[in-house]
């Protein structure tokens, strides 16, 4: 499916989609990139998890919060890491057809690489990526499907949240976040997710 955009900025000054993001400026919504049907089982599944976490520490979760890691084969099977996987997909599929440069803007090798990392983000102590990988993997379906991808300690995760649990302010320093509500915007009172504009964000720290 394709992308909508959300200005975070009363006027974007990038040009590019791909730009647009790296500085802050946009959210993209990618309608379709997680089925009902996905979103119910991993829903599900997350539920489990977080209850029998409770019981066995005899206490609700920190911050009313529990985080699971997809890899955690003590949290869930193997169904649960072939859904989130062809969730991601369909994300990056989707800006792969239709926001082609997001990946030469952020992700692809080459000598620039590190000056084309997020501005919200420190700046980036590691090597580049080798510049051969970008004829090698063109693509963000490529770059993840050889493992070429970095991600947050802990990621792909998925959270569940209960009254009065939450997730602090916090930037994630990665070029790309994928987020997937389970649960529709109907289905609770309270919550949902914020995003401020880059010179709040940067105002806020961490």
């Amino acid at each position: 499916d394709e992308y909508e955009e959300v200005l975070l900025v009363d006027e974007a000054i990038a040009t590019t989609v791909g730009e647009r993001i790296r500085r802050g400026e946009v959210v993209l919504t990618v309608p379709g990139a997680a089925s009902p049907g996905d979103c119910d089982a991993l829903y599900e599944a997350v539920t489990q998890s977080y209850e029998a976490a409770k019981a066995f520490h005899g206490r609700p979760a920190t911050n009313g919060r529990g985080r699971f890691a997809v890899a955690d084969g003590e949290a869930f099977g193997p169904d649960v890491v072939g859904r989130c996987e062809a969730v991601l997909l369909n994300a990056l599929d989707a800006l792969d057809a239709h926001a082609p440069d997001v990946y030469d803007r952020l992700f692809a090798p080459g000598d620039d690489w590190k000056a084309r990392q997020p501005t919200t983000g420190p700046p980036r102590a590691d090597a580049a990526p080798d510049v051969y990988l970008r004829d090698a993997f063109p693509s963000l379906r490529d770059l993840y499907m050889a493992g070429e991808l970095e991600w947050s300690e802990g990621e792909p995760a998925i959270n569940l949240y209960e009254a009065p649990g939450l997730f602090g302010a916090h930037k994630d320093h990665m070029a790309l976040t994928v987020l997937v509500p389970l649960t529709d915007p109907d289905a609770f009172m309270g919550g949902g997710t914020g995003f401020w504009p880059p010179a709040q964000s940067l105002a806020a720290g961490d």
